[in-house]
């Protein structure tokens, strides 16, 4: 894993359907109004092992107050 040497490294999204742009932006933001609210009213102050949000937002946070998060805590090796 990872990359050495010049250049841009990019993270993208690579789980949207693979339909039309318009298809696939429509289908990932009738799935993510669900978590709007709380995201919304999470307390971001809390450790990160108390942070109340769906289990799906929770485990794609890779950054939280600073700090990589459990799950992304091998991505040290690569910056």
């Amino acid at each position: 894993m990872g990359h050495k040497g010049e250049g841009m490294l990019v993270m993208a999204v690579d789980i949207l359907p693979a339909e039309l742009p318009r298809d696939s932006s429509d289908g990932f933001a009738d799935v993510l109004v669900n978590f709007v609210k709380p995201i919304a009213d999470a307390d971001f102050a809390e450790h990160f092992d108390d942070l109340d949000l769906p289990k799906a937002i929770k485990k794609a946070l890779i950054l939280h107050n600073g700090e990589l998060t459990p799950d992304y805590k091998y991505l040290e090796e690569f910056i």
